[in-house]
């Protein structure tokens, strides 16, 4: 069963830490929504790098720079 990006936001509002991987197939829009929240909840997310661009990636880090790691 997989989990929609809805359903990982929700888990974000109620604090849990994430780990987003390809197989998740959340768009590069998703996550910085995922990201945005993560930081106002003061989560961490966990983004694995093979997906998408290293702008992309940066975006991603300059959203939350201390809520996000990039695993390469």
């Amino acid at each position: 069963m997989s989990i929609t990006s809805k359903s990982a936001l929700g888990l974000i509002k109620a604090g849990a830490n994430l780990e987003i991987t390809e197989a998740a197939g959340f768009t590069s829009a998703s996550v910085l929504e995922l990201v945005k929240e993560a930081a106002e909840r003061g989560v961490h997310i966990t983004i694995h790098a093979s997906k998408f661009t290293s702008t992309t990636l940066l975006g991603f880090v300059e959203a939350a720079p201390s809520n996000v790691t990039i695993v390469i």
